[in-house]
């Protein structure tokens, strides 16, 4: 598996390799910011120098770098010994925001080792997408709210969706939204016998979906070539 230079040079720094030292992330993302809360082993004397070696610089427990562009200021501070809070922003401070209790979460979080959550207008702000994704995230940006999870289905690997809407109506209209584009998708693949060795397009053909009062659930499953080829670059 190859590796991007940064990440290689991040890894000899800093002595932190995901595949060996985190045990788990969670991250949002919104205009202020990309936030994360990472636990696993970290070596913290390692990171301040490799802050300090980059041309940042740290103060108590706080360290700043600047990102591969000027809006991406990086900072980050342990929360515990087994536990980071990382920060891009414009913002050179905006870690020490992770590190004050937020508004309590009602929404139960999904039991899945990857999930994300986000309020359908969110997806309307599409950058770069491929077309197939294109016209799924189209549909959805008309829910309330959309979690997407992915974990183990049997011996195979699933995404699952669950989008939530302001009404029964309007669930159903978007359960049809979803058939609709996916049947587009399916007649664009047959038509294009170059679809087989697209991972993403035989991803978004294969999706099912029903809907049960004011929510639409849908599963895709998963290939592992579709997860090798994504992870192909870290």
């Amino acid at each position: 598996m190859s590796q991007e230079p940064e990440y290689r040079q991040f890894v000899d720094g800093t002595g932190f390799d995901y595949r060996r030292d985190l045990d788990s992330v969670s991250a949002s993302f919104s205009r202020s910011g990309n936030f994360f809360i990472a636990r696993g082993r970290f070596r913290w004397e390692m990171l301040r120098d490799y802050a300090v070696r980059q041309g940042g610089s740290c103060y108590q427990d706080l360290c700043r770098v600047q990102g591969s562009r000027p809006e991406r200021q990086i900072s980050f501070l342990p929360l515990r010994s087994d536990a980071i809070a990382l920060a891009v922003s414009t913002d050179d401070l905006a870690a020490t925001r992770l590190t004050h209790p937020g508004t309590p979460i009602t929404t139960p979080i999904p039991a899945a080792p990857v999930w994300i959550s986000v309020p359908g207008t969110e997806l309307r702000h599409q950058n770069s997408v491929p077309p197939g994704v294109h016209l799924i995230l189209s549909a959805l940006s008309s829910a309330d709210r959309v979690a997407i999870t992915l974990g183990p289905s049997g011996q195979a690997i699933e995404a699952h969706l669950e989008a939530t809407c302001r009404s029964e109506n309007d669930a159903r209209l978007l359960a049809n939204e979803l058939r609709s584009a996916t049947a587009l998708l399916k007649d664009a693949a047959a038509r294009d016998k170059n679809s087989g060795d697209d991972e993403v397009s035989a991803l978004l053909t294969a999706g099912t979906f029903d809907q049960k009062d004011r929510r639409v659930n849908g599963k895709w499953p998963v290939r592992k070539s579709l997860l090798d080829a994504l992870t192909s670059a870290i």
